[in-house]
């Protein structure tokens, strides 16, 4: 005897970003990107990713918005975006989201020592 099924979701949180919401039209609020997806399971174990939805969530107004794939990862990867006023600011939520303090710190001191790296290099 087989048990099988599928609707089994699981949530995958990506990062959010501080923009405009197009729905309630608040000023500035946290658009969170989550990936779900739905699996076949066979005896309540998840087995085979049936189907994946990208959904962009106003934490202000809770709309869902859905968009594609690649809309989806333009939007993530973006981390140099236009404020209302036109001015490019770096946004280094996207970058941190989701890691430790110690994977921070770790790979803030990466960065570090590879600029003093590339300072000495240049200076020889």
């Amino acid at each position: 005897m087989f048990i099988f099924g599928f609707g089994h979701r699981t949530l995958k949180k990506y990062g959010k970003i501080i923009s405009p919401c197009l729905t309630c039209s608040k000023g500035q609020s946290n658009i969170d990107f989550i990936r779900v997806t739905i699996w076949f399971t066979l005896f309540f174990v998840p087995i085979i990713p049936i189907s994946k939805k990208y959904l962009l969530i106003c934490s202000h107004c809770k709309d869902v918005e859905e968009v594609d794939k690649k809309t989806f990862f333009d939007y993530l990867n973006n981390t140099i975006k236009k404020d209302s006023f036109g001015s490019e600011n770096k946004n280094n939520q996207t970058v941190w989201y989701g890691k430790t303090e110690t994977q921070i710190n770790y790979l803030k001191e990466m960065e570090r020592l590879k600029k003093e790296r590339e300072r000495i290099i240049n200076e020889n």
